[in-house]
């Protein structure tokens, strides 16, 4: 479990299509870009659910969606492709528990999280660490928007 200060109980269910304007709310939101396109759009977040390969969760506490994730299911790994939490609601066990929730999916057949994060996002690292990630790999050049700059592959395996 990922110490916080306070820990906030939440809900993490399927993303639906009516969480969207909440989700981008949240995406703007974050200060750090979490992905190779930068922020994400409702259109942004419409085509990747599109792909059936793809799966968006929330975390809802009462009926406010203050956390959410986006992943791949691929053939022997969950690769994430973003996470983000309100930023009322940071520091409070939200992101933790996305995380764990996700932990919980992991089987003999996907044993693997993924996710590649942006050399400048400390915070996303460390986090990440306290959940038991590991950087197993540096991609130079990764990122090309808003600028160039490398990535880390942290990685979570279930033993």
């Amino acid at each position: 479990m990922l110490a916080t200060s306070k820990r906030l109980r939440v809900h993490v269910r399927w993303m639906i299509k009516r969480d969207l304007p909440e989700v981008v709310k949240i995406e703007n939101g974050n200060s750090q870009l979490p992905s190779p396109i930068g922020k994400w759009s409702k259109r942004d977040f419409l085509a990747i659910l599109n792909d059936r390969t793809n799966v968006g969760m929330v975390a809802e506490c009462g009926e406010k969606v203050v956390g959410f994730f986006v992943y791949n299911l691929q053939p022997d790994k969950f690769h994430i492709y973003n996470l983000a939490v309100d930023k009322g609601y940071e520091n409070q066990g939200v992101g933790a528990q996305l995380v764990e929730k996700l932990k919980g999916k992991l089987s003999k057949r996907r044993r693997v999280l993924e996710i590649d994060i942006r050399e400048y996002n400390l915070h996303a690292q460390l986090f990440l660490k306290k959940c038991g990630f590991l950087a197993v790999e540096t991609m130079p050049g990764w990122y090309e928007e808003p600028r160039k700059e490398d990535a880390y592959k942290f990685r979570f395996t279930m033993e």
